[in-house]
């Protein structure tokens, strides 16, 4: 039954504007973004949160998103993960 609702997807993150995935639950991205400058991180993250639906929620790893805000995502409060939800379409 889960198979039937989850996709996974292998993605060049510098090209992640090109992906056609659109309107996700949840997207994982977990310890890869640390491969990156700043500037670079920041845009893959503004791109990550684009692709969420109103109620999903951004994965990361503790440390991936400092100085990185986004205007329709809000941080969930939970010490175990650092995540963001998307509040505004």
């Amino acid at each position: 039954y889960v198979r039937k609702h989850v996709c996974f997807s292998k993605q060049n993150m510098r090209d992640i504007s090109q992906s056609p995935l659109k309107n996700q639950d949840l997207i994982y991205c977990q310890n890869v973004l640390i491969y990156f400058r700043n500037e670079l991180r920041h845009k893959i993250l503004d791109e990550l949160g684009d692709r969420l639906s109103l109620g999903g929620v951004l994965i990361i790893g503790a440390g991936e998103a400092l100085n990185w805000s986004h205007p329709k995502l809000k941080r969930v409060d939970d010490k175990r993960a650092l995540a963001f939800q998307r509040v505004h379409d």
